[in-house]
Formats: C-alpha cells, sequence, structure tokens
C-alpha cells in the first residue's frame, strides 16, 4: 500500500487491492505479502472522503471493503501482514485477515479503536480479532477501543503466557486437593462448579465478571 500520507482506506485503494490480489492468484503466487509504507501500515479508512459520500456510494464502498477482507481470510495461499508501522482501526482490520503477522519495532500503535470515535466492530471483524488473541480478550479491546504499541506487543505476550500458567497451575494444585480429601456431596458439587468456571472463563465461553 502507497497512497501517502497515511495509506487510508479509500474506494481506489481497495479496488487497487482487490486486483493485485487477484493477480497473484492468476499468477500462481505462492504466497503473498501485504505492506505498507516505512512508518505506516494504514491508517484504516479515509474517513473525510467516505463523509462526502451518499447513502449509495458508501453502501458500494463497504461492498468492496468487506470483499477484500473476504479474499485475504480466504486466499488460497498464505497471506502475511508485513505490518511496517501504525495500523490503527481498518488498518488492523486488514492484518487480522491475514494468516501471518510481523511488525516492526518502534512506538506504532495497533488495534480497533473505532469506539474510540462512536464506531461499533463489526461482527465478523470481531470473530477475526477471537481467533487471533482468543474471545474474552478480543472483546475486552475492542469494547474499550484500545491501541497496543509494537513495542509493548511482546511483554504483554509474555504476561498472557504467565497468566495461563498461573491458572494452569491453580487448577492442578486445586485437581491434586481433591485427589486426597474426601468430601461430603455439597462440596463435590462446589468443587466442579469452580472448575467449570476457570474452564470457560479462560476459554473465552463465558465472561463471569459481568
Amino acid at each position: 500500500m502507497d497512497r501517502p500520507p497515511a495509506n487510508a482506506l479509500n474506494r481506489e485503494l481497495v479496488e487497487k487491492l482487490l486486483a493485485a490480489l487477484e493477480t497473484a492468484r492468476m499468477d500462481g503466487a505462492r504466497a503473498i505479502v501485504l505492506t505498507g509504507r516505512p512508518g505506516m501500515f494504514s491508517g484504516g479508512l479515509d474517513v473525510p472522503e467516505l463523509l462526502a459520500l451518499d447513502r449509495r456510494q458508501v453502501e458500494a464502498f463497504w461492498s468492496l471493503f468487506f470483499a477484500l477482507t473476504r479474499q485475504l481470510a480466504t486466499s488460497p495461499v498464505p497471506v502475511i501482514a508485513a505490518i511496517s508501522g501504525h495500523a490503527p482501526a481498518g488498518g488492523a482490520v486488514l492484518a487480522l485477515q491475514c494468516d501471518y503477522r510481523i511488525g516492526v519495532t518502534g512506538k506504532f500503535k495497533i488495534g480497533l479503536n473505532e469506539v474510540q470515535v462512536g464506531l461499533p466492530v463489526p461482527g465478523t471483524v470481531l470473530l477475526a480479532f477471537e481467533e487471533v488473541v482468543g474471545p474474552r480478550l478480543a472483546r475486552r479491546m475492542a469494547t474499550r477501543g484500545e491501541l497496543l504499541s509494537m513495542d509493548d506487543l511482546g511483554l504483554w505476550v509474555v504476561g498472557m503466557l504467565a497468566a495461563f500458567v498461573s491458572a494452569f497451575a491453580c487448577v492442578r494444585w486445586l485437581l491434586r486437593y481433591v485427589a486426597t480429601h474426601t468430601f461430603v456431596p455439597f462440596a463435590w458439587y462446589r468443587i466442579a462448579f469452580g472448575l467449570v468456571v476457570l474452564a470457560t472463563a479462560w476459554s473465552g465461553l463465558v465472561d463471569w465478571t459481568g
């Protein structure tokens, strides 16, 4: 993507990306790399241009944009997002549709911050986000409109691993305790319920905090 200054996604750029994907497919490409300009992967949708469109034109744009996300997500060959810089909102959406994501280090921001400007995160985009970071974390980050720094992603991953290891150790200790003690039926019910809460909470199936 090379549309200075922010690689903002308008109809022209989306159409060029769709054409490039089709050309790569027809040429027998074995992999596709989607990237942007140094320091800027994509700043998201070109909102000022969208605001100037009428309803029919906006609907046509969204049809093209989601056709692009569909082509990325269903590509017959691997698609790698080489995140060359900032990737908020629509930029993050494109990266989420790719099979792999690699990024440059630096004070660059990435995330779905749509709610910060009063826009909902589309359901299909949230599903893609859940596939990458898990349902619970995806919902939390999307509803807060959080943007992460590229430099912080490593620490974030380490923190997630540490939390998972802690939860695993807790469940392991509980199972060992259960195996070496005798409980009345009601206690067994409480233990079983506790295990269900732990399993569903960490899998993202149920949010017990709300």
